[in-house]
């Protein structure tokens, strides 16, 4: 998925997250650990944008992104 596309993706999941009331960061790295699409909250169609997604792309996003 080129890179743009990717990131268009991935703010729409993290709006859903943070819409939804979750702590984006959290939830991403709880899915990025464990595979598990739970994580993810199905507002605004983010679990299944998510699952449309290369983990080791959104792994790189975290680290880039959210660094702590």
């Amino acid at each position: 998925m080129a890179k743009t596309e990717f990131e268009k993706q991935i703010a729409m999941v993290i709006t859903a997250l943070s819409d939804a009331g979750y702590d984006p960061y959290a939830q991403l790295t709880g899915f990025v650990r464990t595979c598990d699409n739970t994580y993810i909250t199905r507002k605004g169609n983010a679990r299944a944008i998510i699952q449309t997604l290369d983990i080791k792309q959104v792994a790189q996003y975290l680290h880039e992104h959210f660094s702590r």
